[in-house]
């Protein structure tokens, strides 16, 4: 607007140095184009929802102005386009008043739309520092959660399996004596209270064992003294073998069951192995985006630099928005640094869930080598029920020969 004040002024000049017509009534028309343009500009802001009533009260003393102003020059170009330069003159006087109060009221609707600028830049940054608090503290839970998780993993799986193991070499190795001390009531606790078992009875069938050999060789004794006797030793012992091999099937269903737990747990640790993997795939998602955030930051910086440069070469119209540039940077290098260290923490954790997988691989390499070694004993618990079962036969045999001895 002032610029259209200006050139109004010139072209009164042109008029009165005897300029081109055709050429000054070009750049009138300009001139009241301009100003038609922004009485129009401002109606389309007054007749929008954008505005606060405050601002639609300086837009309509503005509109008021500008239209006055408007009414007020085209008298000016119209003694001008009649060659009558002095009651154009006259006229722009006129208009120049017209001018100054229009001017008043878009310097007031400027102060007013930087009142307002700032109020929405500080809404702004108080946003944004909500946004990074927020941020902080999910991470921090974040990071307490992965903690506690893995502590509690190894509180409830670790240390018991490395129980079961133990005792299960035990058993190996012919040590029936160790009992695990698991309460738990999970599949862990379930393997335990298996391998209990397992080992009571295999104790109960061995001394069964041992004290149906001491039966046989006192009654083989008792046959060389007396036939009568042998007799009476063999029926016992045909009785005993009987309950031997009965025992001995109970134990093979038993092994059978231990091999069907043993199964069933080397499944659930192989789903274990793949939580424990996909724990490790979303800590390294969480990475990605705490790097993704160090980009941003970086980005911001970049953007705050350029501010600064456009500021500076604002000269002192900029040296405000200098410092909020400033106070910028310095809130994009903490946001850097703040997710390089999560980046840290994240990458350290990655590690130790890595660690956790592999720990539990191991486990389940050796849970596997346990089934194996339940298989074995289910064959060879078999081969025992079968023998049994053979030498129940091979006894009656005996005693029915002995009977016809008898006769």
């Amino acid at each position: 607007m002032t610029n259209v004040h200006v050139n109004f002024y010139k072209i009164i000049g042109w008029a009165n140095a005897n300029y081109d017509q055709k050429r000054i009534d070009g750049f009138a028309k300009d001139q009241l184009t301009v100003l038609e343009k922004t009485v129009g500009f401002i109606k389309g802001v007054i007749g929008s929802q954008k505005i606060n009533a405050k601002e639609k009260e300086y837009y309509e003393q503005a509109l008021a102005e500008a239209v006055k102003y408007d009414q007020s020059v085209h008298p000016v170009i119209d003694s001008i386009t009649a060659g009558d330069t002095s009651t154009a003159s006259i006229l722009m006087g006129q208009a120049d008043d017209s001018f100054q109060l229009l001017n008043k009221s878009l310097s007031e609707l400027m102060a007013l739309e930087k009142i307002l600028s700032k109020a929405k830049y500080d809404e702004s940054l108080a946003n944004i520092d909500a946004v990074i608090k927020q941020f902080a503290a999910l991470s921090i839970v974040a990071i307490v959660i992965s903690l506690l998780l893995n502590i509690l993993i190894g509180r409830m799986i670790v240390k018991p399996l490395h129980e079961t193991v133990s005792a299960i070499e035990k058993i190996a190795e012919g040590d029936l004596t160790q009992e695990i001390a698991v309460t738990s009531i999970d599949e862990i606790g379930e393997l335990a209270h298996s391998v209990n078992l397992m080992r009571e009875k295999m104790g109960e069938a061995v001394g069964q064992s041992v004290a149906t050999s001491q039966m046989l060789s006192e009654a083989a004794s008792e046959q060389a003294a007396a036939l009568e006797e042998t007799s009476s030793s063999m029926e016992e012992m045909s009785a005993m073998i009987g309950k031997n091999a009965e025992n001995t099937g109970r134990a093979n269903e038993l092994m059978v069951n231990a091999k069907q737990m043993t199964e069933s747990l080397n499944a659930s640790m192989d789903e274990l192995t793949q939580s424990m993997t996909e724990i490790g795939q979303a800590s390294e998602q969480t990475q990605k985006i705490v790097k993704t955030i160090d980009e941003i930051a970086f980005q911001t910086n970049l953007l705050v630099l350029n501010a600064a440069v456009e500021a500076a070469r604002a000269g002192e119209a900029g040296a405000g928005f200098a410092v909020v540039a400033d106070e910028v940077r310095n809130l994009a290098m903490r946001a850097a640094e703040a997710a390089k260290n999560t980046s840290g923490l994240m990458g350290d954790i990655v590690s130790k869930v890595r660690a956790g997988e592999r720990l539990v691989a191991v486990t389940s390499s050796s849970f596997k080598q346990v089934g194996a070694t339940s298989a074995k004993v289910v064959d060879l618990m078999g081969e025992i029920a079968a023998a049994s079962q053979e030498q129940s036969q091979g006894i009656s045999q005996v005693n029915k020969a002995v009977v016809e001895m008898r006769r």
